[in-house]
């Protein structure tokens, strides 16, 4: 959640390079637990800091909570059993 922070502040601020660097980090723990629709949300962002955009990263970050959600809770779930 600390990254997720970080990512919604550097969106928040414009901060391009920010947003591509935190969503690239993101992006790697994403494929490393195999959450592919998370990591594709992180490329998005990431290519959207890369290009100097804003669009759409309101409602990309928004998608992204919602599936970041979804993942933590099953993840949870998966480590409590």
């Amino acid at each position: 959640t600390e990254h997720l922070a970080i990512l919604r502040d550097e969106i928040q601020n414009e901060n391009f390079a920010g947003i591509e660097q935190e969503a690239h980090r993101i992006k790697g723990a994403c494929i490393q637990i195999g959450a592919s629709t998370l990591g594709e949300l992180s490329l998005q962002l990431e290519m959207l800091g890369k290009n100097n955009k804003l669009d759409g990263a309101l409602n990309l970050l928004q998608d992204f909570e919602e599936e970041f959600q979804k993942v933590a809770h099953y993840l949870r779930k998966v480590l409590s059993a």
